[in-house]
């Protein structure tokens, strides 16, 4: 499905809590189906994948620079796919990539990034070891740390 956010041109129900929004209305449009969402239930509806319940037993789990790399059973619905560039992340101090190589593809869920490896493919980084990955599909989480002076949780930046 290929939901667009977008002002509305009409007064209409949300698919989800069945409350009326006005024409004007910032909402999500699906292109496809042509269903339509407030905002701010479209963003919830997304929000409620919850990767830990989606973990195979014995799952793979793989560390490569601040990113964690968690191996899922499936992928949340409304997903973008990211042009295929294989760049999976930017490096925020020297500009370096985590770059995949290989078959792949890449996904933007609200929060985190997903990727599907369609074979065994390398997670390259000008910094770190080479990384081969196998075959499955996966969710990349930034690694985070507590600052006690702040009490602020801030994302590793590598």
């Amino acid at each position: 499905m290929s939901w667009i956010l977008m002002r509305s041109k009409f007064e209409g129900t949300c698919e989800i809590c069945k409350d009326a929004f006005q024409a004007s209305s910032p909402i999500f449009w699906n292109s496809i189906t042509s269903k339509v969402r407030h905002e701010l239930c479209h963003s919830e509806e997304l929000n409620k994948f919850d990767w830990k319940k989606h973990q195979p037993k014995n799952g793979k789990i793989f560390r490569h620079g601040d990113l964690l790399i968690r191996e899922i059973t499936e992928f949340p619905k409304n997903m973008k796919r990211i042009p295929q560039n294989g760049v999976l992340a930017e490096g925020e101090v020297t500009g370096h990539l985590h770059k995949l190589e290989g078959k792949h593809e890449i996904y933007n869920g609200m929060t985190e990034k997903f990727f599907e490896a369609f074979e065994e493919i390398e997670l390259k980084h000008d910094e770190h070891k080479m990384l081969k990955i196998p075959k499955g599909k996966y969710i990349v989480l930034n690694e985070r740390e507590y600052n006690p002076w702040d009490e602020d949780i801030q994302e590793v930046y590598d």
